[in-house]
């Protein structure tokens, strides 16, 4: 069960990328379903804000770790490429950030 340093670095980002794209999945699934059950639009978004804003700080904070793992290959052709967060919701979510 061996492996090289930066290939288990790689495998935690993809892992952590995955359950912080699961994560605001469930948000925006729990507001759209909020909004349909007619919960105050206010309240809903606020919540919605901070699910966004957590999200972003948790893609600085993988893209700061990418950067580390980049910088641990032996070639170019296995680095990572940096996480853009309103490319991210879009994709994620549909909807632009």
């Amino acid at each position: 069960g061996y492996t090289l340093p930066w290939l288990e670095l790689r495998k935690e980002i993809e892992q952590e990328l995955e359950n912080t794209r699961q994560k605001i999945q469930q948000a925006w699934e729990w507001r759209l379903s909020a909004l349909q059950r007619g919960e105050p639009a206010a309240q809903v978004d606020a919540e919605w804000g901070r699910a966004v804003r957590a999200f972003r700080q948790h893609l600085e904070h993988l893209n700061q770790r990418i950067f580390d793992y980049n910088l641990q290959t032996p070639s170019d052709r296995f680095q990572m490429l940096r996480l853009n967060p309103d490319q991210e919701l879009n994709r994620i979510c549909g909807v632009e950030h």
